[in-house]
């Protein structure tokens, strides 16, 4: 079963419909919306404001996810993190791909449909437009999606949302026995 902590009087509200891996840390006032999905070793932490998980949003294993004080931080419906990232932007748009190891800093507004790819640092306070590749540390804007690229993401997204339905049911069965 999850970790799932108050912060400040403040509990995580999780829809029943996602799924989190046994070994996920949430804490404080965090929303976590149906068909999200956490897998192991992810810690979401919002102790010092808000973050919002989206309707089919995957966070892959071992990443963290944070907030700063000031704005909180809005992961929009459909989008997917890749393992050991770490999010602690200000928001992440609808249909992006975060790549594996990829370390989102303080503020930083990713548009919707993006890529950013593996080790990509995003610095403070940028903000990247939607349909935009960029890669590197730091980040370096390479071109604009096509459609083909956007909807194998999508693809990917609703495939690990069927994905951690499915390890739900294991995980239901598991308490069964």
């Amino acid at each position: 079963m999850a970790y799932i902590y108050p912060f400040r009087g403040q509990w995580p509200d999780i829809d029943p419909g996602a799924y989190l891996a046994d070994n996920v840390t949430v804490i404080g006032k965090v929303t976590i919306k149906k068909g999200a999905n956490l897998w192991p070793g992810v810690v979401v932490r919002g102790d010092d404001n808000e973050i919002i998980i989206g309707k089919g949003v995957n966070i892959q294993d071992n990443t963290v996810v944070h907030v700063d004080p000031g704005d909180p931080l809005v992961l929009d419906d459909y989008c997917m993190v890749g393992h050991n990232a770490v999010i602690h932007c200000k928001h992440i748009g609808s249909g992006t791909l975060v790549g594996m190891g990829a370390v989102l800093l303080a503020n930083a507004d990713i548009g919707e449909e993006c890529i950013i790819g593996a080790g990509t640092m995003i610095t403070q306070n940028k903000v990247i437009q939607p349909r935009s590749m960029v890669y590197g540390t730091p980040f370096k804007f390479v071109r604009a999606l096509r459609q083909e690229e956007v909807d194998a993401v999508h693809k990917d997204i609703l495939e690990y949302e069927a994905l951690g339905q499915e390890y739900k049911a294991m995980q239901e069965m598991m308490k069964q026995k």
